[in-house]
């Protein structure tokens, strides 16, 4: 696989994707922002040259690709610090392999 895959509905927000595998250190994510128009159904395609192995937030030096095989958790997270309600609908999350892509294995 090469790209994610989402069918999303959201409240237009800064959303991230948070992916943890068995081999992420403690406080270590791989994580990709999503944002779309508020109010409507949306096909996201994140490739996995998108997502950025993070600690706390902060992008590491050192590029570590995932394993995609191996996740051990799948989330969201809102970071853009405003208070207030916020709205998340997923409908699926798909993983293929797109030839149009490099092959940054998900």
């Amino acid at each position: 696989f090469n790209t994610m895959i989402l069918r999303v509905k959201t409240d237009g927000r800064l959303y991230f994707i948070n992916i943890r595998t068995s081999n992420c250190a403690v406080g270590d994510t791989y994580q990709a922002p999503l944002q779309c128009p508020a109010g409507e159904w949306y096909k996201v395609q994140i490739p996995a040259s998108v997502f950025r192995l993070t600690c706390r937030g902060k992008v590491h030096i050192e590029e570590v690709r995932m394993n995609w095989r191996d996740i051990t958790t799948f989330g969201f997270s809102i970071l853009d610090r405003e208070e207030g309600p916020f709205k998340l609908e997923l409908d699926y999350v798909q993983l293929i392999r797109d030839p149009n892509q490099p092959d940054d294995e998900l």
